[in-house]
């Protein structure tokens, strides 16, 4: 599956008598680079980017030649972005790192990578998913989600607020097209079955979930009727589940 990169932006609202007015503007990072997917962890934002690290065997994508995806982390103070840097430590690997998404305080990490051997970027194989918890001062070795699937893309995690619910992107069978949203429940160390959500999936792909301070449920969709390729999309909570989706207006999409 083709990943879309799009430049990081930083998203302001200023509120007036019953108008929100708000104005996008690019994070400015140095050098520039392909950076997407952010994450908040307390004041720092965590993010995949496509940068050359400079190493002497450098590991690059044969269709678009671009590095492969790392997990960065930078520090957002007054409203600037401070010096940026790798994220994890040992987290990254030979292979695509990130996006990323966080529970339990900052101390368990879900982040996507590809399913084949760390050591053999040639046989990455298909997107999963893998969990990592903070400990002593370092991240455990990350562990796959017990639903990965070498036939399909697993991908993209969101972490619902409480930390128990899984929300997550997979092209896998029994979907309604492209890539789907699907969302698994925490019980006890153990991940339900994920489960379609039908009411949010359309024939096209439904990616990048990320969950709204409350409980609303954002993705990025290249449904019809969009204004681009991926436009953003917000779902109401309603109960345990979400509401009939929405485009954001401009100047988000």
């Amino acid at each position: 599956m083709q990943r879309t990169i799009l430049p990081l932006f930083l998203l302001s609202a200023s509120v007036g008598l019953a108008q929100e007015n708000y104005v996008v503007r690019p994070v400015v990072l140095s050098p520039l680079a392909k950076d997407y997917a952010p994450t908040l962890l307390d004041s720092t934002v965590v993010m995949c980017s496509l940068r050359d690290r400079g190493e002497l065997l450098d590991y690059r994508d044969a269709r678009s030649g671009d590095p492969l995806g790392d997990l960065y982390a930078f520090h957002w103070r007054n409203g600037t972005a401070q010096e940026l840097a790798l994220f994890g430590g040992a987290l990254n690997s030979k292979l695509n790192d990130g996006p990323a998404t966080f529970a339990d305080h900052g101390r368990t990490i879900c982040f996507t990578r590809n399913q084949g051997d760390p050591s053999k970027p040639s046989k990455a194989g298909n997107l999963g998913l893998f969990f990592s918890t903070f400990t002593d001062g370092a991240w455990s070795a990350p562990v796959p989600f017990a639903y990965n699937n070498d036939r399909h893309h697993v991908m993209h995690a969101a972490f619902s607020p409480d930390g128990l619910r899984l929300v997550f992107a997979s092209d896998m069978e029994g979907g309604a097209g492209g890539a789907d949203l699907y969302v698994s429940e925490r019980i006890g160390d153990e991940w339900s079955e994920p489960t379609n959500l039908t009411a949010l999936n359309t024939d096209a792909n439904d990616v990048f979930p990320a969950f709204g301070g409350d409980g609303s449920l954002f993705f990025s969709s290249s449904r019809a009727g969009g204004l681009g390729k991926l436009d953003l999309y917000r779902a109401p909570r309603k109960g345990l589940k979400w509401d009939v989706p929405t485009a954001l207006p401009a100047p988000m999409n």
